[in-house]
């Protein structure tokens, strides 16, 4: 019996040492694995690093053509004003127009730029008084143009791809419109 019991414990032993050795291979693969994570991340933060450069590079790039611009502009308006001698109570076109790289806040002026024709409505009560007997319908723009193409085609029995082709769109696009359409 007690040949047994030796027997027994020693079997033991071997399956605690085998379970040892297991949990050790886990943890130096895992020790591996946290190495090779780290490589990673820092190739990746190099990346992103590198990405971010090039874009600042690009920025400053821009800002420095803007700039550019602008002081072609400038001198262009001053050459004007120079040969015109135009009224400084009423700026030129091109003063107008001219842009600051950061602007503050906007303006009614570029409001009136923006929608020139719903302030010329505005300021006209004649106009407004005319308009409320004529009905006018905006016409549709492109996307609807395309959308009511894209229908008509189908309703004909037209495959997407025909319609894709005939449309010079992608067929993913006329899948999409088709799709969102139905919803």
């Amino acid at each position: 019996m007690i040949t047994f019991l030796f027997l027994l414990c020693f079997i033991l032993i071997g399956i605690l040492f085998f379970c040892l050795l297991l949990i050790s291979q886990k943890i130096n693969h895992l020790k591996e694995m946290e190495k090779t994570q780290g490589k990673i991340l820092r190739d990746i933060e190099e990346a992103f690093a590198g990405f971010i450069m090039q874009i600042k590079e690009e920025n400053e790039q821009l800002v420095k053509k803007a700039q550019d611009d602008q002081e072609i502009q400038n001198n262009q308006v001053n050459q004007g004003n120079q040969g015109n001698q135009v009224n400084s109570d009423s700026p030129s076109v091109s003063e107008k127009r001219s842009f600051s790289l950061v602007e503050q806040q906007l303006t009614d002026d570029d409001f009136k730029d923006l929608l020139p024709l719903y302030t010329e409505i505005e300021h006209t009560p004649q106009k407004q008084a005319a308009e409320k007997e004529v009905v006018v319908i905006p016409p549709p723009t492109s996307e609807q143009q395309l959308l009511d193409k894209v229908i008509s085609m189908k309703e004909q029995g037209a495959g997407i791809e025909e319609i894709a082709k005939k449309l010079n769109r992608g067929k993913t696009e006329i899948e999409l419109l088709l799709k969102f359409r139905q919803k």
